[in-house]
């Protein structure tokens, strides 16, 4: 094999890195917001049974103390679904990763073998994964969305506080 094709082989198996290095970056923001989400939902619990422990949690003890658990009560079924939908996210992620590095793979043995409906195979891989990427940010933008309904309810609630507590 003369050195030209060979270095046009490896231009075109290198195509899909662009897109590897993209999923990477997107896949790498996600388990950063992954793990915060589930910062957040340890905290919280934590604090739930220090409520509980401390008897600070009984109604009697203190309106805020029991306002606190009504929200810490609210708050974690939703940091659940916010963290399985992250989740979710994460493997859609990756799935896309794999996807791009084995269509290297269909890329590389169709030029070397020859095989024409490897073309097909090639561009079908490339486009599979472009759509499960594009799922994974999907499910990202309506994570962020619930993120910031569930924070606006809280803010609003808290504003709420002085009418409510004497």
């Amino acid at each position: 094999m003369p050195i030209e094709e060979a270095s046009r082989i490896l231009q075109l198996i290198l195509a899909p890195v662009v897109m590897v290095t993209a999923s990477a970056i997107i896949g790498t923001a996600l388990l950063t917001h992954y793990s915060g989400i589930g910062d957040r939902m340890r905290a919280l619990a934590r604090e739930r049974l220090e409520l509980l422990d401390t008897g600070r949690g009984d109604p009697a003890s203190g309106p805020l103390a029991h306002e606190r658990l009504e929200q810490i009560e609210q708050q974690i079924p939703n940091l659940i679904l916010r963290h399985r939908q992250v989740h979710n996210a994460v493997l859609l992620d990756y799935v896309s990763l794999f996807l791009f590095i084995a269509d290297m793979f269909v890329i590389g043995a169709t030029v070397v073998s020859g095989y024409q409906p490897g073309a097909t195979v090639v561009v079908v891989v490339f486009l599979a994964a472009i759509a499960v990427l594009s799922a994974a940010v999907l499910m990202t933008v309506i994570e962020v969305r619930i993120s910031h309904l569930a924070a606006e309810r809280e803010a609003m609630r808290v504003m709420g506080l002085h009418r409510d507590i004497k």
